[in-house]
């Protein structure tokens, strides 16, 4: 299990979900959560293509979270 240090401000659902995924901080959860408008569900079914327009995510990172995001559909 990956630690992850307590915040002070509460952490939305969609942020607690994407932040479980290996290369996704809490941080970068924020971004992308403004991205795909809060949707895990958008997120989840998100092409490839819609990843790599959420700044900070790169080649890598987009086929890292397809991969791991294949498994919940």
């Amino acid at each position: 299990a990956i630690y992850q240090a307590p915040t002070l401000a509460p952490v939305s659902e969609f942020r607690a979900f994407m932040s479980r995924i290996d290369g996704i901080s809490l941080r970068k959860s924020l971004t992308i959560e403004k991205h795909f408008g809060g949707s895990i569900r958008r997120a989840v079914n998100a092409p490839r293509s819609e990843w790599l327009k959420v700044d900070g995510i790169g080649e890598v990172l987009a086929t890292h979270i397809e991969n791991v995001l294949e498994g919940c559909v």
